[in-house]
């Protein structure tokens, strides 16, 4: 037995897939990598620490390949960590951020077995309390909605075909990621309802994500998604 002491409640623990780091995701709005070897030393300190967040971080994952670490928090962003350059700097940034859960809490992640996708979970009005993410593209591919309150677990199959969630809403939902992705079956478009009206003259693309995004916050309602995704039929690439 061993320990590492935080001064904050750690919300979030994860190990890298070969299991020489543990990463940590604290109400300290910090991360931190540490060396499991290190257990039982005092005082134990953390290889790196992850600054960029601004409110409690929760949920911690691992891509498969170990090289890459996301975190999410209450300041209902999710961001990227390359880990080697953590490691180096002793004191890192992220690398980017994906925005899309509002005002909400980011309370789960998890990352497809091939590290091509990142599924979010939080809190939504709208009941679009999971999304689907590339993480290549850095984009947002699909809002996966049902869940009538906070999404607070998520994972994959190993094979990656399905992703199950569960939810205060006492429900554990089951997913078929084929459904989401563009060219794998009948989800082709993640653009919010309002996109196309707000996009023509003499708004731009750019401009009505960014209304879009303003209505949000303002109003505390998701204006994206749909209740019922996949929104159009296709059998482009369907198994």
């Amino acid at each position: 037995m061993g320990e590492f002491e935080e001064k904050q409640p750690v919300g979030g623990v994860a190990f890298s897939p070969d299991g020489s780091l543990l990463a940590s995701a604290a109400n300290d709005h910090l991360a931190k990598l540490w060396s499991p070897a290190a257990v039982g030393k005092n005082p134990a300190t953390p290889l790196a620490t992850l600054i960029g967040h601004t409110e409690v971080v929760r949920p911690i994952a691992f891509s498969p390949d170990g090289k890459m670490l996301a975190t999410g928090s209450g300041d209902a962003s999710i961001k990227f960590w390359v880990v080697a350059d953590c490691l180096v700097a002793a004191r890192c940034s992220p690398t980017d951020s994906l925005i899309g859960h509002y005002a909400y809490m980011v309370w789960a992640l998890a990352f497809s077995p091939d590290g091509s996708l990142l599924a979010s979970g939080s809190e939504s009005h709208d009941r679009q309390t999971v999304r689907l993410w590339d993480v290549a593209g850095r984009k947002l591919i699909a809002f996966l909605t049902g869940h009538r309150g906070f999404a607070l677990a998520l994972a994959f199959s190993p094979d990656g075909r399905s992703l199950a969630s569960g939810g205060t809403d006492g429900t554990l939902r089951l997913w078929k990621v084929n459904d989401f992705v563009p060219g794998g079956g009948l989800y082709n478009d993640a653009k919010p309802p309002l996109f196309d009206f707000l996009s023509t003259a003499p708004f731009t693309e750019d401009r009505a994500i960014e209304l879009i995004r303003k209505v949000g916050k303002i109003t505390g309602l998701e204006m994206v998604g749909t209740d019922a995704i996949p929104a159009k039929a296709s059998t482009a690439g369907a198994p």
